[in-house]
């Protein structure tokens, strides 16, 4: 049966050149962790300072989403449901400040 559900992370602060940081995993929970429910739709979301922007990758496992901003929807990662996702960062080439990325959420159809 279709089904949703959402998860956030803490935040990640985003602080060497050159070096991907990774956010704790968005888990499912129980109900849509069943075996047989299948990702449809990700819908995501994230915040830097005004005026910052990172490179970002939405993952499930080894595949990554490149994403093209702060929030998004999309139909990429239709993959097992009860998989966790997670978010990695980069700093974008030549930037040197660090950067906190907060209130981090995936939202899933199923």
């Amino acid at each position: 049966a279709p089904g949703s559900w959402s998860a956030e992370a803490p935040s990640v602060r985003v602080s060497v050149p050159g070096r991907l940081y990774h956010s704790e995993a968005l888990l499912p929970p129980g109900d849509a962790a069943a075996r047989g429910n299948y990702i449809q739709k990700v819908r995501w979301r994230y915040s830097t300072p005004p005026g910052r922007s990172l490179r970002a990758w939405l993952c499930q496992g080894d595949r990554c989403l490149p994403l093209s901003g702060n929030r998004g929807i999309s139909e990429a990662l239709q993959g097992p449901a009860w998989s966790p996702l997670s978010f990695r960062f980069q700093l974008p080439d030549g930037e040197r400040r660090a950067v906190t990325v907060t209130d981090i959420q995936v939202l899933v159809n199923y």
